[in-house]
């Protein structure tokens, strides 16, 4: 019984001690509250309704959120998450910076001078109206750069494949998209050193367009909404080419970036894509068989020179050879109302037949006629001195064009380096944005505007 009373006495003071412990932690939780509200008086509202159904935040703490909530709205910071005004871009021209990643280039027609392309642009820029708002989701109708490609054929599809928040980076309110471009572009090409010919394959990026995240809107854009800087990132280098398969008949070169129209409305940025055409293929499929069926005509001094038939049969076969030659292949030629290098060689080698021709007319009517030694001279110097020739107008028109080829890519690499780009000038670009972006390379049309309003 002394024991039960004992134990029966212990019970309020238990319960007395761990009431009186659970009071000093609230003090304490109230006290910690109150500290952090006086230092931070901008709490977000997901905290503070966080500790307002957990019991430890005052009613100060709760009177010092709500002015932060009526500050903040009257300042128009704290927005619903599906507020029209997400739509609008921020006050201040916001720096976007762009990486460029190449990854196919085919279909590149001579004839119609066009090339389809497959394009992937990450963006990455800072929103700091997103910390502020306190939703965890991106709102749906968030502003957001648009770049636009030129010059292209009829339509050409830009599919956005990502848009979230940076969550890698320690600044809050990062942002990137992912925007794949896939159509035809527009690609004149000279073709008069075909086919010792080389391409630059050029497109521009322009910084022209803004729309919302979920594509609802798009509206036009000038530098003081954005400004475009082609740069690395943390995904790569400002410009690369990663090829899924290589352009049929071309070897990339180098690449090259430039920023033009510098003063412009808005920022333009322009890729080009040194190529160099393969000349295996014309090489091996038109001009050696030309070559060959030159070298043939040679036999034509072992005829009889009597036999007129027989030397312009064996002429004439070789002609219609290579005429049909040029028929198998006239697909892989290009139309053009000017002749091209191969083109030329192609009517030098008809013209070496058809002077095979009159050669052979020439020394039968000399033997004909009398004048044997005359005609055995004809024929034997004739065709070979035509062969000659044939062979001295292919070196010289073929043989600079190699040289001058060769020098112009060893000098696109030299100044590419090891990186592979061409970025002359772009640092000095990039600088001055960094350095003013309201006001560098802006018109002075768009400054007398903006001071207007």
């Amino acid at each position: 019984l002394c024991i039960a009373h004992q134990v029966t006495d212990d019970v309020p003071q238990q319960r007395k001690a761990r009431h009186m412990t659970l009071l000093d932690s609230k003090h304490r939780a109230l006290s910690q509250s109150t500290k952090e509200t006086e230092k931070s008086p901008l709490l977000s509202t997901e905290r503070v309704e966080s500790r307002k159904s957990t019991g430890q935040l005052s009613h100060t703490a709760s009177l010092a959120s709500a002015t932060t909530r009526n500050s903040l709205e009257q300042h128009g910071e704290l927005w619903p998450i599906d507020d029209p005004r997400w739509s609008q871009p921020p006050v201040t021209p916001t720096l976007v910076s762009a990486r460029v990643l190449v990854k196919n280039v085919g279909e590149l027609d001579a004839a119609h001078g066009t090339a389809c392309v497959k394009i992937l642009v990450w963006l990455m820029w800072n929103d700091h109206r997103l910390p502020i708002h306190g939703h965890r989701a991106l709102p749906p109708g968030l502003w957001s750069p648009q770049l636009t490609i030129s010059p292209v054929k009829g339509a050409i599809q830009a599919n956005v494949k990502e848009f979230a928040r940076d969550l890698h980076d320690a600044h809050p309110g990062d942002i990137y998209k992912l925007v794949e471009y896939e159509g035809y572009i527009y690609n004149p090409m000279d073709l008069r050193a075909f086919p010792f010919d080389s391409d630059s394959l050029d497109f521009t990026l322009s910084a022209d367009l803004c729309q919302t995240r979920d594509g609802s809107c798009q509206n036009a854009a000038f530098k003081t909404d954005y400004r475009l800087l082609v740069q690395e990132t943390k995904f790569g280098p400002p410009v690369s080419v990663s090829l899924e398969n290589d352009p049929l008949g071309w070897e990339h070169v180098t690449t090259q970036m430039q920023y033009i129209n510098v003063n412009a409305a808005q920022d333009h940025c322009r890729i080009s894509l040194h190529l160099s055409r393969r000349t295996g293929y014309y090489v091996y499929k038109v001009m050696i068989p030309l070559i060959i069926t030159v070298l043939l005509n040679i036999g034509q001094i072992d005829l009889p020179i009597e036999d007129l038939s027989d030397n312009l049969q064996h002429s004439g076969t070789l002609f219609l050879s290579s005429v049909a030659l040029l028929y198998v292949v006239q697909d892989e030629l290009p139309r053009t109302d000017f002749q091209t290098v191969i083109d030329v060689i192609i009517l030098n080698t008809m013209y070496t037949f058809a002077l095979s021709c009159f050669i052979a007319m020439w020394a039968a009517r000399s033997y004909n006629s009398g004048h044997e030694d005359w005609a055995r001279h004809i024929n034997a110097w004739g065709v070979p001195g035509l062969t000659v020739l044939f062979f001295v107008a292919l070196v010289v028109k073929i043989l600079p064009l190699m040289i001058k080829k060769q020098w112009a890519k060893a000098a696109l690499l030299g100044r590419a380096g090891a990186r592979n780009l061409i970025s002359e000038g772009v640092p000095e670009h990039l600088a001055g944005i960094r350095l003013d972006p309201l006001n560098f390379g802006r018109p002075a049309w768009l400054q007398q505007d903006d001071l207007s309003d």
